[in-house]
């Protein structure tokens, strides 16, 4: 099987990005899996057919075991032939995995199923699960990076202030510099120009909220970001504005970062950054 290779630096895998300097002992590398899987994940295949399948595959085998620890010969061998049909579906999917799959082991569980030989079942078991994770040791994180991670390439936004449309790229540049405009001036106890901008932060997040609707159907992932809490942590902030305490704003200000920033890049811009390294060098 012909593969393709990626050196990831380990610090530019902790940092999303790429470090200059490398040397042997702070490099990994990783297998590219076949161009043919994209057709098998969104946004080429609606149903996510590799998924299900490999999810079935792991339902079978816990079946096949489960049954056969209970001495339920019948539904051993009924689940038996639903793991050998999938299994024997991969090499028809990717066509270049055809060597790796060892159809022997699916033939000879299926016959010891039938003859209700738990411990031939078992050994095909085994065999097979063998095969199951090399793959997986060798494809499985880099392919929920291609395939199962967040792409913003095609994100955009409408700056309410402006009305222009803007890059999902650029919304976070200018989050980043609001939060840090605000904190500079705490630091140096500008406080008009702390308050200016946090009225502008609170503009900026409500704008990136309406790019939820993008990738998620249900407002529940929306809320638990930018929601009443988010609209708390605000409030606190220009509360503390108001008053002389500097420390208090610097440390509402620090609340409210981890709460939303931290928080939303922790689910969010690591897997992009490991998917867009993984994409430019494919």
């Amino acid at each position: 099987m012909s593969r393709m290779y990626l050196k990831l630096w380990l610090v530019g895998l902790l940092t999303l990005s790429y470090s200059p300097i490398s040397t042997a002992a702070d490099s990994i590398e990783l297998s590219v899996p076949p161009a043919s899987l994209a057709k098998w994940y969104q946004p080429a295949n609606k149903r996510q057919v590799w998924l299900h399948t490999m999810f079935r595959l792991r339902r079978a085998v816990q079946a096949v075991e489960d049954y056969g620890n209970e001495g339920n010969f019948s539904a051993m061998q009924k689940w038996a032939e639903k793991l050998a049909k999938d299994y024997r579906s991969i090499p028809d999917m990717i066509p270049e995995w055809k060597d790796e799959i060892d159809t022997d082991w699916a033939d000879r569980l299926l016959q010891a199923s039938k003859e209700k030989n738990l411990d031939q079942t078992r050994l095909a078991l085994r065999k097979l699960n063998t095969t199951c994770k090399s793959c997986h040791r060798e494809y499985r994180a880099i392919v929920a990076a291609q395939y199962r991670s967040p792409d913003y390439t095609n994100v955009k936004l409408t700056d309410s202030a402006s009305g222009q449309t803007i890059k999902f790229e650029q919304s976070m540049e200018q989050l980043s510099h609001s939060v840090n405009r605000i904190m500079i001036a705490l630091q140096d106890n500008q406080v008009k120009t702390a308050t200016d901008s946090s009225h502008i932060l609170n503009r900026q997040l409500q704008d990136l909220g309406k790019s939820c609707q993008t990738c998620h159907k249900d407002p529940v992932s929306k809320i638990r970001i930018l929601g009443d809490a988010t609209s708390h942590d605000m409030e606190k902030l220009w509360n503390s504005l108001k008053g002389t305490d500097n420390r208090a704003s610097q440390s509402a200000l620090g609340h409210l970062s981890v709460n939303i920033c931290a928080r939303c890049h922790s689910i969010h811009r690591t897997l992009a950054g490991l998917r867009k390294v993984v994409t430019d060098h494919d």
